[in-house]
């Protein structure tokens, strides 16, 4: 009897409101734990995806790097950084600047006779 009177007790301790309370503070830390774990690893995801996309951009300027070392490297690449960084050219050389037509400037010269210059032009021709 003595036995029963124990099992009794102890089902009675664990149905009981407290415990219910209890369990249920322990749910929400838990899950308040795995939500936080769950931002940290979406953090962690796009980091490592930034940190990937730096890694390729680093490679390719180190390949670029390397290139140009070698192309310095040789006699005819120094002369080539010399003419393009100086604008510089050999005895009996010139040196020829192409510059574009600026095609806004000639709209806007146009354009500004105001109204008594557009209808000149269209009497004019």
């Amino acid at each position: 009897m003595a036995d029963f009177q124990k099992r009794k007790r102890i089902k009675s301790i664990l149905y009981s409101n407290g415990m219910l309370l209890v369990v249920l503070i322990l749910l929400v830390v838990l899950g308040s734990a795995a939500y936080g774990m769950y931002g940290k690893f979406e953090e962690t995801r796009e980091k490592k995806t930034l940190a990937a996309d730096k890694l390729k951009e680093l490679e390719q300027e180190k390949s670029s790097l390397e290139t140009s070392i070698q192309m310095l490297g040789t006699d005819e690449g120094i002369e080539a950084v010399i003419r393009n960084k100086f604008r510089a050219a050999k005895e009996g050389e010139g040196l020829v600047v192409i510059v574009d037509k600026d095609e806004n400037n000639a709209t806007d010269a146009k354009s500004s006779k105001g109204l008594w210059g557009f209808l000149k032009g269209l009497v004019g021709k």
